[in-house]
């Protein structure tokens, strides 16, 4: 049995039972996949500082967002990075792809790094966003995570993976 316990314009909560364990129930959030975007340029990383409502505080992240329906991730990425920070990418590269909170919830984020940035003609935020940007470099947004100032999970994986894998 499956039925939908909750919905928002976002995402939906679902009841089931699960054929693991037909008796017992269980809920999980029905979300839009995702994208992250590690902007670089010249040794430099672009970071927001976000307020998240849901924690009360700001947070530097990566820019971010969900994929709209019908939209590819890569098209997405680019979206939310001229949405969010007001600079568009000359490239983009797909970096890899990851469940957010498997436990509950059924989004996967799709990571990318975007390269060749330029100034746009602004910024679209969406009515909830409260976010300022800033070229933070590297080696200080790695001292960043592990001070506990970065502590946005999303962000953490893109500038790890960014520095073990893709680093030139």
């Amino acid at each position: 049995m499956r039925k939908i316990a909750y919905s928002s314009e976002i995402f939906k909560v679902e009841e089931y039972n699960d054929r693991k364990r037909p008796d017992k129930k269980f809920y999980r959030i029905l979300s839009p996949d995702s994208v992250t975007i590690l902007p670089i340029r010249a040794g430099k990383v672009l970071l927001e500082r976000q307020y998240r409502y849901s924690i009360g505080r700001y947070l530097y992240e990566a820019p971010a967002g969900y994929i709209n329906k019908g939209e590819k991730p890569s098209t997405a990425a680019r979206r939310e990075l001229a949405e969010e920070t007001g600079y568009v990418a000359g490239s983009i590269k797909f970096l890899f792809k990851a469940y957010v909170a498997p436990g509950s919830k059924t989004e996967t984020c799709h990571y990318f790094s975007a390269e060749g940035i330029k100034s746009n003609e602004g910024t679209n935020f969406d009515e909830n966003e409260i976010i300022t940007s800033e070229w933070v470099g590297i080696d200080k947004a790695l001292k960043m995570i592990k001070e506990g100032r970065i502590i946005d999970l999303k962000t953490i994986a893109v500038i790890l993976y960014h520095l073990r894998f893709n680093r030139k």
